[in-house]
C-alpha cells in the first residue's frame, strides 16, 4: 500500500468531493465499486455485468450530485452508496421492464385513427393552456427526470413535487375521460 492510499479514508474522501475534488470519488469508487456490483448482481440476477457497471456509474454520479445531502452521522458512506445503487437498480429494472414489454407489441396494436390522434393532440393543447406548470412538470417526468430534478426545476420540495405530479396526472386524466 502506498503512502498516498494510506492517507485516504471515507471522511477525507467526502470532504474532498464536497470541495469539488475527484480524488475522493476515485478512492470511494475503488473501495466500494466492485463490492456494490457483485452484491447487486447476486441480488438482482436479471442484471448482467455490463448493466451493473453502467448502473455503478449512475450511482456515483448521483452520489456526487447529492454529496451535500450526505449526513455522516446517519449512515456510513458504503450504506449511503448502497442505497443509491439499489435505487439506480430499481430504476433500471423498471425501465428495462417497460421497454421489454414494448418489444413484443406489433404495429397493429398502435392502429390509431387520425381522428383519435387529433383528439389527443387537442386534449394536450387544452391541458397545456389551462395548466402550463402541470404540463411542464409532466413533460420533465416523461423525459426521464428524477423527482429531485423536477423539484429543483419547479422550486418545490420533493414531497410537494410528488403530490403536484399526482394532481397533474388527475387533471389530465379528467380531460381524457371527456372523450
Amino acid at each position: 500500500m502506498s503512502s498516498q492510499e494510506q492517507i485516504w479514508n471515507d471522511q477525507r474522501a467526502v470532504a474532498d468531493i464536497k470541495q469539488g475534488g475527484e480524488a475522493g470519488l476515485k478512492y470511494l469508487y475503488d473501495c466500494y465499486g466492485a463490492k456494490l456490483v457483485a452484491y447487486y448482481c447476486r441480488r438482482y440476477p436479471q442484471l448482467n455485468q455490463s448493466d451493473a457497471e453502467d448502473i455503478l456509474q449512475d450511482c456515483f454520479l448521483r452520489f456526487y450530485k447529492s454529496i451535500d445531502h450526505y449526513q455522516p452521522e446517519k449512515s456510513k458512506v458504503y450504506t449511503y452508496l448502497a442505497t443509491i445503487y439499489q435505487n439506480c437498480c430499481i430504476d433500471f429494472l423498471k425501465n428495462k421492464s417497460i421497454y421489454s414489454s414494448l418489444d413484443g407489441l406489433e404495429e397493429e396494436s398502435f392502429d390509431v385513427s387520425f381522428e383519435e390522434l387529433y383528439q389527443l393532440h387537442q386534449i394536450w393543447q387544452q391541458f397545456t393552456a389551462k395548466h402550463q406548470k402541470c404540463a411542464d412538470a409532466l413533460t420533465l417526468q416523461l423525459d426521464g427526470k428524477y423527482i429531485e430534478e423536477i423539484a429543483n426545476a419547479l422550486g418545490r420540495s420533493q414531497t410537494a413535487t410528488t403530490t403536484f405530479l399526482s394532481e397533474c396526472r388527475k387533471k389530465l386524466k379528467s380531460l381524457w375521460q371527456l372523450i
